[in-house]
C-alpha cells in the first residue's frame, strides 16, 4: 500500500513469469527492502517421499524492492522448504 495515497499495487504475484505459486511472504525489517517468501518456479521438480507422496520442489526467494528483481537464494536437491522465518536484527 503507497502510504501517500493509499493505493494498493501489488508487488508480487504467483502469476510471474518465473514462479508458479508463492507463498508466506515474511518482510525483513532489519534490512528494509527485501521480502522472502517460499516458491514453485515454473520448471520444477517433482519429488516423490519413501510412502509415495508426491510434491513440488520449493525454493526460498527474496524480492528486492528497490531492485525490483526475485533472487533464489536457498534450495536443495530432492528437498522441499516447508516453513521458515526471518529474523531481524539491529545494531544497538
Amino acid at each position: 500500500m503507497n502510504t501517500n495515497n493509499g493505493a494498493i499495487n501489488p508487488i508480487l504475484s504467483s502469476s510471474s513469469k518465473e514462479l508458479l505459486s508463492l507463498q508466506q511472504p515474511q518482510f525483513s525489517s532489519s534490512e528494509d527492502r527485501f521480502i522472502y517468501f517460499i516458491g514453485v518456479p515454473q520448471k520444477y521438480n517433482v519429488l516423490q517421499d519413501d510412502h509415495g507422496t508426491k510434491a513440488k520442489q520449493r525454493n526460498l526467494y527474496r524480492y528486492d524492492t528497490i531492485e525490483d528483481k526475485i533472487q533464489k537464494i536457498w534450495s536443495k536437491d530432492k528437498g522441499i522448504i516447508n516453513n521458515f522465518s526471518v529474523a531481524s536484527m539491529r545494531d544497538s
